[in-house]
């Protein structure tokens, strides 16, 4: 929102499901003024299908990842949002040590990552929670695509990481839910 808020157009995405809640959630915080497509659109799905068009200069995601199945539609989905010159900005909190770990190193394996020192963003944050350990489980990542191309997966096991991203509800993700799945 804050890319929109300064003149940015933006494209919004999120499951089918939520789409509305999105957008009045946007128009509540920015009005009508603001340049603003909504797109439904599922991690490790065909973007061009869902009507984006990358590549993009800006991917932003927020909140994305809750269980280990998420982690590999979603690096999919930043590949296929994003050409070398895409500044890609994740930001997450940590809920699950072993999803935290696997997204890491995920996306560590596609693209040259810069994790944001917490310590510069510490005292905005107990300013607004009074809590002086939430910038600790707070993850803020820049990246930008790696020259060589990740490894890949065959096309039984995208169909079935796609399947598993879109039937977890956000924030389902408590500890032992499922196992995680490997991305070498």
């Amino acid at each position: 929102m804050a890319f929109a808020a300064h003149g940015a157009t933006v494209t919004f995405t999120d499951k089918p499901e939520v789409m509305a809640h999105l957008e009045a959630n946007v128009q509540a915080n920015l009005g009508d003024d603001a340049a603003a497509m909504f797109l439904p659109f599922c991690f490790g799905t065909e973007p061009h299908a869902a009507g984006l068009q990358p590549p993009y200069n800006f991917v932003v995601a927020t909140d994305v990842v809750y269980m280990g199945s998420q982690v590999a539609p979603l690096i999919d989905s930043l590949l296929a949002l994003s050409d070398a010159r895409t500044t890609i900005i994740v930001a997450m909190e940590r809920r699950v040590e072993e999803v935290w770990n696997a997204f890491q190193r995920a996306f560590k394996a596609a693209f040259k990552v810069k994790r944001i020192n917490v310590e510069r963003i510490r005292s905005h944050l107990i300013e607004e929670t009074d809590d002086d350990t939430a910038a600790d489980s707070l993850g803020l990542f820049i990246a930008h695509r790696r020259n060589r191309t990740p490894p890949t997966r065959t096309e039984a096991e995208q169909q079935a990481a796609v399947n598993a991203a879109r039937v977890e509800p956000p924030g389902s993700g408590a500890p032992g839910a499922e196992p995680l799945g490997t991305w070498d």
